[in-house]
């Protein structure tokens, strides 16, 4: 009776479990970026995790950041890193700095290579606002004229 119960539970159980994989088996890869909303000082840290390669496999990023969105903006940085795969998911960073001009909204686009063969594109919209530093109000003098009557 004890045997058939946990595997009745085992049953119920292994639709519940979250196993992240792609549709036809291949690999494919989730971005990550700490926060949607940056200062003009900031780096940008992009994670990307590989999922589903072939463990000893070539992996190679290759990324370009557009200033707007992706159809329509206009390409200012862009580079590529590769990595082998030491199991069946590998992560992956890089930064994106020293780009801000004026813009507020930019797209990364990155492609996700395994031994040369093409397996993912992902694209991550995120904003850029302008770094300022207003004196406060106990650094400023302020001189006032006050005439009385």
């Amino acid at each position: 009776m004890r045997a058939v119960l946990i595997f009745v539970l085992l049953l119920l159980a292994a639709p519940m479990s979250a196993l992240s994989v792609a549709a036809d088996g291949a690999a494919y890869m989730d971005v990550q970026i700490l926060k949607r909303f940056h200062l003009s000082s900031d780096e940008v840290h992009v994670t990307v995790i590989a999922n589903d390669v072939a463990p000893g496999s070539e992996l190679r990023l290759e990324w370009t950041l557009f200033e707007g969105s992706l159809q329509t903006g206009t390409a200012v940085q862009n580079g590529s890193l590769e990595r082998l795969a030491t199991g069946s998911t590998k992560s992956m960073g890089f930064y994106m700095s020293r780009f801000f001009n004026g813009e507020n909204w930019y797209t990364v686009a990155i492609d996700l290579f395994e031994d040369d063969n093409h397996v993912d594109s992902e694209s991550f919209p995120f904003s850029v606002f302008t770094n300022m530093i207003e004196p406060s109000y106990g650094e400023m003098i302020i001189c006032t004229d006050v005439t009385t009557q």
